[in-house]
């Protein structure tokens, strides 16, 4: 969830449409399966099964988690507060160290890894770009952009041998991490004031979007999704999705752009190269973004309590897990690299974390679920 209030919760209809702690830990004695309001064929046909399930409540003033990441063996996540905060979580037991950034570190946005290190995106003012050492701890802040640059920092990408951030204004920066030097580049025109609040790379193209609505005369409300070519940034192209929220989390997969809307209703759509769009589902509640684990991609959806969804592309199929009791408004989900654990944030304050085994249960006394 990328705004500043919980997501709102609105009913919409159809399938498909084409278009061009507290620092404490405990076991949770049930976690649930149910199916979204999706129509459509074809359930997953799987077994989902999920074991080991482990959830904390964080201090408090450890709220709203806006980035995750795993990365050398912790969870990173930052904080959308004044200062931001990183969090290292150990990822077996949810347990935790807060580092505190700066007085005018404003609001911690996207979180990402590359090159060794860790890069946050604050929204400001004044927007600022801030390198952790995983290892030593030690922040530096690298880049620090002017008030007629870039402002309202949203969104982090590390591709085509840059690092990448959104802001408002419609303004992408383009960042050498040799040198930090880097050139705005302004999408204005199609854009408006909007604030680029999500990136991701594919198909030999760098897209980003906003979560906000832009006011169209003859499509009432709409959101916009970039194709930028980044080896000559100024040329792209644009795709309007009508009555539609854009999630900041999306990804690229198999020649598709997945995003979803925040404000429920379209929640799921998938976006080709040649910027044709389909609904792939919907839902009452929105969806605050999608994540890929290998091909099959995961989305973080709002309610109470949160929801994932699981869908394969390859089959259209899908199903759901509803979080336990009280870890409200499913916001970013990162996965073990071993493949077995889920890892999910919920967008409250104070934040809070579940921690999903897919692997088989080991232990008898562990939970097992088994939906079919």
């Amino acid at each position: 969830m990328r705004t500043n209030s919980t997501p709102s919760r609105a009913k919409h209809s159809g399938w498909p449409r084409h278009h061009r702690g507290r620092n404490t830990q405990a076991s949770i004695a049930a976690l649930l399966f149910i199916c979204l309001s999706f129509t459509g064929t074809g359930l997953f046909a799987d077994t989902i099964s999920a074991s080991l399930i482990k959830s904390t409540v964080l201090e408090e003033g450890d709220a709203y988690i806006h980035g995750l990441a795993y990365f050398e063996g912790y969870l990173w996540a930052s904080t959308r507060t004044k200062p931001c905060r990183v969090l290292r979580i150990d990822p077996k037991t949810l347990c935790y160290k807060r580092i505190l950034l700066d007085e005018d570190a404003v609001e911690g946005e996207d979180l990402i890894t590359a090159a060794g290190s860790i890069w946050i995106i604050l929204y400001g003012p004044p927007t600022k770009i801030v390198r952790l050492d995983p290892e030593t701890l030690r922040m530096d802040t690298v880049v620090e952009f002017g008030q007629d640059e870039l402002t309202r920092g949203g969104a982090l990408e590390h591709a085509f041998g840059a690092l990448w951030a959104g802001g408002g204004n419609g303004k992408i920066a383009r960042i050498d991490l040799t040198d930090f030097s880097y050139e705005v580049f302004d999408y204005r025109t199609a854009l408006g004031r909007l604030q680029i609040h999500a990136l991701t790379d594919g198909g030999g193209y760098l897209w980003a979007s906003s979560p906000l609505y832009r006011k169209s005369e003859t499509m009432g409300n709409e959101s916009i999704v970039l194709r930028i070519n980044p080896r000559c940034p100024t040329e792209y192209a644009a795709v309007f999705l009508r009555n539609m929220s854009m999630s900041d989390d999306m990804v690229y997969r198999e020649g598709q752009l997945y995003t979803g809307s925040e404000e429920g209703g379209s929640s799921l759509i998938s976006i080709a190269v040649d910027l044709t769009y389909r609904v792939v589902g919907e839902s009452e509640t929105g969806c605050n973004g999608i994540f890929a684990q290998g091909k099959i991609l995961w989305g973080a959806f709002s309610g109470e309590p949160g929801r994932l969804l699981r869908y394969n592309p390859e089959s259209a199929s899908h199903d759901t897990l509803t979080l336990p009791e009280g870890f409200n408004h499913a916001n970013e989900v990162v996965f073990d690299p071993g493949g077995g654990s889920i890892y999910i944030s919920c967008w409250e304050s104070p934040a809070k974390i579940v921690r999903v085994d897919l692997s088989p249960a080991e232990d008898p006394n562990l939970i097992s679920l088994v939906h079919r």
